[in-house]
């Protein structure tokens, strides 16, 4: 089966910041070109086209995109002045602030970990060598990928170590069908 690249991917937030925004507006769709248009990243080259004025756009897919220059209102008294200057000073990452921290302060703050690391008990509010929330979801899907009876298998799942096995076990299996 050939994939027509008709159909808009993953979704992802974005933000438009500018002067030129009015304060507080949120948008969800473009306005245009057409009717089923959205933004997406195509919407960076069509505003690039409509703000500057060139001649064609590049492909179909920016010119059915929404652009962003609708975003962008003449606002009366010209370009907000509300708007910060500068962004505040970022904080130093963990490892320099431990670093910089005196021993007792160390002692009673933990070091940062991932959330997917088991050997830590309490981390991101689960207790050690209990799955995560990924593996469970993981479980369904890879069932069904690889035609794995899944009642069977859970039977035997108990601990991250467990699932992560399983988790792997079918990926791999999967990954040799292609």
């Amino acid at each position: 089966m050939s994939f027509d690249f008709k159909r808009l991917g993953m979704r992802s937030t974005a933000m438009l910041m500018s002067p030129w925004v009015p304060k507080g507006t949120v948008f969800q769709e473009p306005k245009g070109p057409y009717i089923t248009s959205q933004f997406n990243l195509a919407s960076i080259p069509a505003t690039v086209k409509n703000i500057f004025n060139l001649s064609s756009f590049l492909t179909k897919r920016d010119a059915w995109s929404g652009s962003f220059d609708e975003l962008l209102l003449p606002l009366a008294g010209g370009p907000r002045t509300d708007t910060p200057l500068h962004f505040p000073t970022e904080p130093p990452p963990a490892h320099e602030r431990r670093r910089l921290m005196s021993s007792e302060q160390r002692a009673a703050e933990p070091e940062p970990m991932h959330c997917s690391r088991a050997s830590r008990p309490g981390t991101c509010g689960r207790v050690a060598n209990e799955p995560t929330a990924k593996q469970l979801k993981l479980l369904p899907l890879l069932a069904e990928l690889t035609g794995a009876d899944l009642a069977a298998a859970a039977q035997g799942l108990n601990t991250f170590d467990e699932h992560a096995r399983w988790i792997q076990e079918r990926y791999n299996e999967f990954m040799k069908q292609k």
